[in-house]
């Protein structure tokens, strides 16, 4: 026979209604929270700036999962793919965007789920959008799917494409650059040193990281580069430049210029300094040996002066002697002396004159740089006016005609300005054919664009043949005999020693028998350095 049910005691159906309402309240405040966390995951994805997905995976009757179908995705993730959440949701992945399994990504995405391991990328797509666009994953696995979150880094892949091709420039530029270029640490050790700067000190660049810019410099330039270099660390200056001596590999001193500037965080904290350096030491030599010609040039201006003493004293007066002496014979014995005595006597005075006359030529060259007066505002129609008077004589004797044009005023030194037109002037009366009237131009141009005055001397007398023109400027050079014509072939020499010490030039055009025209060409004004040189 069955056996009668035993029903549960009043006091065993409350305690289970107890446990069942007890499980039921539990449940739903799990349910709850679930939906409240689900409320919070929405947000969360929802206020998200990056695009984020999740998949459930789609496997085949032997569990080999073959797609991933779309479970969820935020409103960053439809702009994405530009397709709404209802359009995808269910959705096989590789069916919407074919790109994931076309370049790999599907494999890649069932590795994670397999292995349990994350996977973070970045790759470029035009997928998405017309252009390239650079995209960054992390795909982390979920019980059986993955979630995915996907960001846009394009700008941020373009600004490291500028970076790096600014990156690139500099150390172009850095490398290349034909002065010396260093990153110095703040402790005054080499960061970063280019290819001039090894080459400038004999060093390799291994070698010279190695050092500190201390142990490279000349000692008693030390403590004035410390000294600047502090100041920029202090802000008291910006950069500093400085002349300074660094010693090579080798023990040889290197001249440089010295730039320095201060790299800065953005926060204004120092970071490093910035060395730019140019070798001068070939500037430093020629200086140098400017500097000895200086003074060889002052010792050989000290002896011309002393000869221009001599000649001026001790060589004139024995002249003076044999002139003197030589009147007192004429006078006293002259009615005594034969013809031929006569003619001894006058052959002694006469090369006693050309004597003192080439002493005097001789002390007027040498005079124009060792008795040079300043630059001074000259006029030059003044200064031919004052040779014309001077030559009055000579003029009327000749008639000559002397024409003069509208000259300029000058920086010039007066008198030789009057040395140099007296020669000309003089030489355009004298080199004359004898049936001839002389007839001198003096005329002048300004060159504005050079600032500069052009100096025209013509006459229509002797000539000469241009293959001559340079020796003509030549001290004791002469194209016609001392018995024609007096002098000692001094005159233009004179006139181009004066020239250039103005700085200017003197050339001339001639043709023999029709006349020369001297062309002198002189700034209007010296340079301070020009006057300060000259005086």
């Amino acid at each position: 026979m069955p056996q009668a049910l035993a029903l549960p005691s009043p006091a065993e159906l409350e305690k289970a209604n107890q446990e069942l309402h007890k499980q039921i309240v539990e449940r739903q405040v799990i349910e709850t929270q679930l939906r409240e966390s689900e409320v919070k995951f929405r947000a969360a994805a929802e206020a998200s700036l990056d695009s984020l997905f999740i998949f459930n995976t789609l496997r085949d009757e032997t569990g080999g999962i073959i797609d991933f179908i779309f479970a969820e995705l935020n409103s960053r993730a439809e702009q994405l793919i530009s397709m709404s959440k209802s359009e995808v949701l269910g959705q096989r992945l590789s069916e919407l965007i074919p790109i994931n399994r076309t370049e790999g990504f599907l494999e890649k995405y069932v590795q994670v789920v397999e292995t349990g391991k994350v996977l973070k990328e970045e790759f470029c797509t035009n997928a998405f959008t017309p252009n390239i666009s650079w995209l960054q994953h992390m795909v982390v696995p979920l019980a059986d799917g993955i979630a995915i979150t996907t960001r846009d880094i394009t700008e941020r892949k373009q600004m490291e494409k500028v970076l790096q091709e600014r990156e690139q420039r500099f150390r172009l530029a850095f490398d290349n650059a034909p002065i010396g270029i260093a990153l110095v640490s703040l402790d005054g050790k080499f960061i970063r040193v280019n290819h001039a700067l090894c080459k400038m000190l004999d060093y390799s660049e291994v070698e010279l990281i190695e050092l500190t810019f201390p142990e490279i410099t000349y000692p008693d330039d030390l403590a004035t580069d410390l000294a600047l270099m502090q100041e920029l660390l202090e802000a008291k200056k910006s950069n500093y430049n400085m002349e300074k001596r660094y010693i090579s590999k080798k023990g040889n001193i290197v001249w440089i210029i010295l730039s320095v500037s201060l790299a800065k965080y953005p926060s204004g904290e120092p970071l490093y300094f910035i060395a730019q350096i140019q070798n001068i030491t070939p500037r430093k030599q020629n200086e140098a040996r400017q500097q000895k010609l200086i003074t060889q040039l002052k010792i050989s201006n000290q002896e011309l002066e002393d000869f221009a003493y001599v000649a001026s004293h001790d060589l004139q007066e024995p002249l003076r002697k044999i002139q003197t002496f030589g009147d007192r014979l004429k006078a006293k014995y002259g009615d005594v002396l034969d013809e031929k005595g006569l003619d001894y006597l006058r052959r002694m005075q006469s090369a006693a004159n050309r004597m003192q006359t080439l002493i005097r030529d001789l002390l007027n060259f040498s005079r124009i740089t060792t008795k040079a007066q300043p630059y001074l505002p000259v006029s030059l129609s003044q200064i031919v006016a004052e040779v014309i008077d001077d030559l009055e004589n000579r003029i009327e004797q000749t008639k000559a005609q002397v024409e003069v044009g509208e000259l300029l005023t000058i920086q010039a030194d007066s008198i030789q300005m009057r040395q140099l037109f007296q020669n000309l002037i003089g030489n355009a009366l004298k080199f004359q054919l004898p049936e001839n009237r002389p007839i001198v131009k003096v005329e002048a141009v300004l060159q504005w664009k050079t600032n500069q005055v052009q100096i025209m001397v013509s006459d229509n007398g002797i000539g000469f043949e241009e293959k001559y023109l340079d020796r003509i400027f030549t001290p004791f050079q002469r194209l016609h005999g001392k018995q024609k014509y007096q002098g000692t072939g001094m005159g233009l020499a004179i006139c181009r020693k004066i020239v250039e010490r103005h700085n200017g030039n003197i050339t001339a055009r001639s043709i023999p028998n029709q006349g020369t025209t001297f062309v002198v060409t002189l700034p209007i004004e010296q340079t301070a350095d020009e006057q300060k040189e000259h005086i």
